[in-house]
């Protein structure tokens, strides 16, 4: 054989191997964090109270009619592959609570956990459980939805994937109508991250970041975003240094770079949200 068949024979056998490891990392893809859970609307003794060695980051919301309805993750010792998140409910305004209404446990033992649950009512009065799933590869946002959240047992829709990423607050409706959903990706150069719908909720794009310039100060980000009476918009982010917090003018496509705020607090979760008077609620640690 001549040079040059021996050398298109070895890239015919590259390209042939190089095609079978994309289909077997795409693969490996669809069958970890990215794939959604079916929540299990019966969960055995397994996730019962008295099994549960840790739990916390609890997410509450409160139906038309006083419902309330609490989620937040659990399982294994700390933070780690045993995680799942759970739900519950309280129809006398949580002098007493349901027994769990679903758990979404991805498998079990791992490695795939789940965890950061954020529940949320929509401008139309739909409760919508948001949760993040997690392996040693990559993070994924997931979401399912409610159109009656004042019953005990309502109908849940499918679970969807919404993006790449962590999303663990409540999502902003702007002036426009526009649902902003705050996700990150910790410690990427675009962590604090923005999706986007302008359909309430029917469809969500990637549409915004901003960066935490220096890699020794990004942290969790968990950011919140709050829209100003000038209609610009101001996010908060979890930063090593504290409060970190960004501008944006144009409805979140662009932001600048995130910069430490005048705010003092402690390097942990905050929460600031508009109520309907007009005036900013901000739970901070000093």
């Amino acid at each position: 054989m001549n040079h040059p068949e021996a050398m298109k024979t070895n890239l015919v056998l590259l390209t042939v191997l190089l095609l079978n490891l994309a289909t077997i990392l795409d693969a490996a893809d669809e069958t970890g964090a990215r794939i959604p859970t079916l929540p299990d609307f019966s969960p055995k003794a397994e996730y019962a109270d008295d099994r549960r060695m840790h739990q916390g980051i609890p997410s509450i919301e409160r139906a038309r009619n006083g419902r309330l309805w609490v989620a937040w993750y659990g399982g294994g010792l700390g933070e780690d592959h045993h995680n799942y998140v759970m739900l519950a409910t309280s129809g006398d305004d949580g002098r007493s609570w349901s027994p769990l209404k679903l758990v979404i446990d991805p498998d079990g033992s791992g490695p795939v956990r789940a965890f950061d649950p954020c529940l949320w009512h929509d401008p139309q009065g739909r409760l919508w459980f948001f949760w993040s799933q997690k392996d040693s590869a990559s993070m994924h946002n997931f979401a399912i939805m409610t159109e009656d959240a004042s019953v005990a047992d309502p109908v849940w829709s499918q679970p969807r994937h919404l993006s790449v990423g962590v999303m663990l607050n409540k999502p902003t409706v702007l002036g426009s109508g526009e649902w902003l959903m705050p996700t990150c990706l910790w410690r990427d150069e675009r962590s604090s991250r923005i999706l986007r719908s302008t359909d309430q909720g029917a469809t969500f794009e990637e549409f915004g970041s901003a960066t935490i310039p220096k890699y020794e100060d990004r942290n969790g980000d968990e950011n919140m975003i709050v829209e100003r009476q000038d209609g610009s918009l101001w996010m908060l982010v979890r930063t090593g240094y504290g409060l970190g917090e960004s501008f944006s003018k144009d409805r979140g496509r662009t932001w600048t770079d995130v910069a430490p705020s005048v705010i003092e607090h402690a390097e942990s979760r905050f929460f600031i949200r508009r109520l309907t008077s007009g005036r900013l609620l901000m739970v901070r640690h000093s």
